[in-house]
């Protein structure tokens, strides 16, 4: 799987997924806020630029990940039916460094949200130490809704310590004079903070 167009120059090829979340879903654990609102957990899609060799290669320069950010809304109650398909299989997952092959086949587009024509946009770093800034992110404004049981799943996961792995998200950062761009289909927008 793959993204371009959408405002990015380049084709990114997908690499992985992630989930970061809270112990507490009514605090929630993403790591963007949209309207300052913090969501029970958010997915990051991690693609590397194409022009480069390989993922590791792409890590040294600043245009050389697209990360797509989705926020997993618990406030519906329902469970999400692609979303389903990974947390069924995380009690396997349990211990750290266990690896799992998916029981169910999954598009990656089953968990994109519905509307994927409005999304922010920005230039900033991986969530992660080192914190390198090389990530074209977008982020989604339209959270995929998951239900409470399915957030509550991944607090069963356990870090190479064999402890929970719970509230594993940075806290929102300054902007330092970035850019956020708000794309839609009738107009783009900025805001310079």
């Amino acid at each position: 799987p793959s993204v371009s167009q959408g405002g990015l120059t380049d084709k990114y090829n997908f690499v992985q997924l992630h989930f970061h979340w809270s112990s507490d879903p009514k605090k929630g654990g993403s790591e963007h806020l949209i309207n300052s609102k913090r969501f029970a957990a958010e997915m990051h899609l991690v693609h590397y630029n194409t022009k480069y060799s390989s993922f590791a290669d792409a890590t040294n320069h600043p245009d050389g990940l697209a990360v797509l950010g989705v926020m997993l809304d618990s406030n519906v109650g329902a469970d999400h039916e692609g979303f389903a398909k990974i947390v069924q299989e995380a009690p396997s997952l349990a211990e750290a460094g266990a690896e799992k092959t998916l029981t169910n086949s999954l598009s990656l587009k089953d968990l994109l949200p519905n509307n994927l024509s409005t999304f922010y946009r920005y230039d900033g770093s991986l969530t992660t130490p080192k914190f390198a800034e090389i990530v074209t992110w977008t982020v989604f404004d339209n959270p995929i809704p998951v239900s409470e049981s399915q957030v509550a799943v991944l607090n069963q996961l356990k870090d190479h310590e064999n402890k929970p792995l719970t509230d594993n998200y940075r806290e929102v950062q300054p902007l330092n004079g970035r850019k956020i761009f708000y794309y839609n289909p009738s107009k783009i927008a900025s805001k310079q903070a």
